[in-house]
């Protein structure tokens, strides 16, 4: 299992067959004296990201070993790992030259709203080959219609943009300790993940 920033990373690439959602939570306190307004205070001030049905088809036995021991290096919930959210949340606007650090995406107010954020600065580029390559954004900066990413470093490769896909590396853990696992044979397997993110322990 690939290793980034310490942590694990879940390669594994989703079951397009089961319907996926996000869904945004705070932690909120109610102040309520009786005798005025209602207060809500946000002790957190970042909303936290719970995506669920994340479909693991598994068809040998080589694969259902590869998530029991993906199961048990997390300890159930206890262990944060990274997985990519496998879906276009940055457009690439040209290709990412081998060794640039330069990243130039479509405008969409990351510079604006997100970069402040520790845990939208980490990216996932998925190649169609296969290969999957994760870097960090270190700074931007903002152009009409363009957005400048800088990154901590360039990746050995020409990354291409029509066929990349580009999004947010998570840190997340497990929703649950034990995850159901339904056996359709003997050599096929399938489960379906909840993950909780965890936005303020990811690297700065």
């Amino acid at each position: 299992m690939a290793v980034y920033l310490g942590y694990d990373v879940l390669e594994i690439e989703p079951n397009a067959g089961v319907q996926r959602e996000h869904s945004y939570t705070r932690s909120l306190a109610r102040l309520d004296s009786q005798a005025g307004k209602l207060r809500v205070s946000d002790r957190s001030g970042l909303p936290v990201v719970e995506p669920t049905g994340f479909g693991w088809l598994m068809e040998g036995r080589t694969e259902i070993q590869t998530y029991l021991d993906f199961l048990a290096a997390q300890k159930g919930s206890l262990v944060p790992f990274w997985c990519p959210s496998w879906q276009h949340d940055l457009v690439m606007s040209v290709d990412l030259a081998a060794l640039s650090v330069s990243l130039v995406v479509v405008k969409m107010g990351y510079t604006q709203f997100m970069f402040a954020d520790p845990a939208r600065r980490h990216l996932a580029f998925l190649l169609d080959d296969g290969t999957k390559h994760y870097r960090k954004v270190i700074a931007t900066a903002e152009g009409a219609q363009t957005e400048t990413l800088t990154l901590d470093s360039g990746i050995s490769v020409l990354v291409p943009a029509l066929s990349t896909m580009l999004g947010f590396l998570r840190l997340v853990r497990l929703a649950v300790d034990d995850p159901e696992l339904a056996w359709h044979t003997r050599e096929v397997a399938e489960t379906t993940l909840d993950f909780v993110e965890l936005p303020q322990e990811a690297p700065a």
